[in-house]
């Protein structure tokens, strides 16, 4: 349900009625229209850190290494990586990959060209939750084209501006201007400043002094 922060209609040549269907009307106008989201490739590079494909002549030892130097980029040229790290971390890559791969346990950890290891645990749910927390808050926010409509889609943060419309999606976050039309899903979160109108269907939606707010249900 929406949020009203001191909400009153205050046009006196439309009731509740029009207002309503208006926005049952614009809703459904945008709503036929939603297209595919462009995936978002974040989780897929962080699943590519994660794993190294075994070249000819590579050794466990070298692939510890590279991959701390990896993870370490911001600080190993101050800190180099020594060798009680490297060691661990072989440990860690062997306990990995130990079950695939039975040899990689055994004396000097003989690795064979092709084979693809994993060189860090995968997250817990609570570090990919973090994780993305993080990476949504660094991004800018977008500018939604007049007389469009645009979809805000997982970690989008769109600005809709008069004339425009957005559809927000899970995990968006919009801000609606006066003068736009906002479509609010289940888990967007939508703030609508004076004169904005938004049809919300289960987002979160923080409606402002002189906004128009229908909650479907």
């Amino acid at each position: 349900m929406g949020k009203t922060l001191e909400y009153q209609e205050t046009s006196t040549e439309r009731g509740d009625e029009t207002v309503n269907q208006k926005l049952f009307e614009d809703s459904y106008q945008i709503s036929v229209k939603q297209s595919p989201l462009e995936a978002n490739h974040k989780e897929t590079m962080d699943r590519l850190d994660r794993i190294v494909c075994v070249d000819r002549g590579d050794s466990l030892w070298r692939i510890a290494k590279l991959s701390l130097e990896k993870e370490y980029a911001a600080s190993v040229a101050e800190n180099p990586i020594s060798d009680a790290e490297v060691k661990s971390k072989v440990k860690e890559i062997v306990a990995l990959n130990k079950e695939r791969y039975p040899s990689i346990a055994g004396a000097g950890h003989p690795i064979f060209e092709g084979q693809i290891l994993q060189v860090k645990a995968e997250p817990s749910e609570e570090e990919k939750r973090l994780a993305r927390q993080e990476y949504c808050a660094s991004l800018d926010w977008q500018q939604a084209p007049a007389g469009k409509t645009t979809h805000a889609g997982e970690c989008q943060k769109v600005k809709a501006a008069a004339s425009a419309k957005v559809i927000a999606h899970e995990g968006s976050e919009v801000m609606a201007q006066n003068g736009s039309f906002v479509l609010a899903l289940k888990g967007s979160k939508v703030k609508a400043l004076h004169g904005s109108r938004v049809a919300n269907y289960g987002g979160d939606v923080e409606a402002w002094n002189g906004a128009l707010v229908l909650d479907v249900n």
